[in-house]
């Protein structure tokens, strides 16, 4: 039988409630996502069902990954609740056209229906 491989993470990293817990209480709130990276390989990003991100900040995402990390993107409200997947060829290319930016951090796209 073929081995798989399991990615681990949170979603998100950015939670004030973690200073002190999982981030030192003296960390740069700057500095969290590489410190998370050093425990994940994983992170889902969850705002992009409420809003498509800017271009910069998923390019922003994408050079902070180290080596192996994996973005799993969620897929927004719009298309997934407003359209009901409905004419994806009006609203995926926006999406696809986001997350493919991350380049080789890109995992898969999450679809909460």
């Amino acid at each position: 039988m073929a081995r798989g491989r399991a990615h681990v993470g949170c979603s998100g990293w950015i939670y004030k409630d973690w200073r002190g817990v999982v981030y030192p209480a003296d960390l740069s709130q700057r500095r969290w996502f590489e410190f998370y990276a050093g425990m994940f390989d994983t992170v889902e990003i969850n705002n992009t069902f409420y809003r498509l991100p800017p271009a910069t900040t998923v390019e922003h995402w994408a050079q902070q990954a180290p080596p192996g990390f994996t973005y799993a993107v969620k897929l927004g409200g719009f298309g997934s609740h407003r359209m009901k997947l409905r004419d994806a060829a009006s609203w995926l290319p926006n999406h696809l056209d986001r997350v493919c930016r991350l380049g080789p951090s890109l995992g898969p796209t999450l679809v909460q229906l």
